[in-house]
């Protein structure tokens, strides 16, 4: 699949145009919606999508949990940095959905441990840029056949 597919998969992943207001169709969208700071809802539809609480989404990003509660009351979208960490995490499950076939099977993926990852759990690698960078080389590799 191309990158703009694993966008538009990120996109739903993430409330998709009802959410967002935009679809993801481009990088420049990505980056659009980044900058303008992805809404709360947004946090709560991916939460909602991976089967995993809010509170523990906010926990693998590294996210303030009492700054999330002021910003669902005061209807504040995320900081551009927390949009980023957000976006980078469901381009990452779209991305491992499209390697592995389905949604369910990159879930348990993302929370297995990998020997790849020092034993890590890909999802565990979320919060920083490096670490999921390594994680979508590893689904390159897995992708192509090279994991081991």
């Amino acid at each position: 699949m191309s990158v703009e597919d694993t966008l538009a998969v990120a996109g739903r992943l993430l409330g998709g145009k009802r959410v967002l207001k935009s679809e993801l169709k481009s990088p420049q969208d990505v980056i659009g919606v980044v900058r303008r700071g992805l809404p709360y809802a947004s946090m709560v539809s991916l939460s909602e999508q991976l089967e995993t609480p809010v509170i523990e989404i906010s926990r693998i990003l590294g996210l303030v949990v009492r700054t999330l509660n002021r910003r669902k009351k005061s209807a504040k979208p995320l900081t551009e940095g927390e949009s980023e960490r957000l976006m980078r995490l469901a381009r990452v499950v779209a991305r491992a959905t499209e390697v592995l076939g389905d949604k369910a099977t990159a879930l348990r993926w993302m929370r297995a441990k990998n020997r790849a990852l020092d034993g890590s759990p890909p999802i565990s690698m979320m919060d920083v840029d490096v670490g999921a960078q390594l994680v979508e080389q590893l689904l390159g590799r897995i992708e192509y056949g090279v994991y081991g």
